[in-house]
């Protein structure tokens, strides 16, 4: 499945993506770069399959962020800038790294 990266209009919600997630966790407020060890570590504790979305803040947390789940074989279903931050949608690998 193709990442969808949509840009929510500023007085609008309706482009939100619609995405089930079986786990949700918001580190907007977490420091760099304790929010990507987070995410990171909240997704291990998913089964293969599961679907994470995120929250986080900034834009060196979010690339940092991609890189890591590229490599550990977990897909970026969707992403959306908000006010509040970066949302992902990420969908749990296998675990085998590349």
């Amino acid at each position: 499945m193709a990442e969808k990266d949509t840009q929510t209009p500023k007085n609008s919600r309706q482009a939100r993506v619609d995405l089930k997630a079986d786990a949700i966790l918001d580190a907007s407020r977490v420091v760099f770069p304790f929010g990507l060890i987070l995410g990171k570590a909240t997704l291990d504790r998913l089964a293969p399959g599961q679907i994470l979305e995120l929250l986080i803040m900034g834009r060196e947390t979010c690339n940092n962020l991609l890189i890591i789940l590229a490599r550990s074989g977990d897909q970026v279903l969707a992403r959306e800038a908000q006010r509040e931050g970066i949302r992902l949608w990420v969908q749990k690998g296998s675990g085998h790294f590349r």
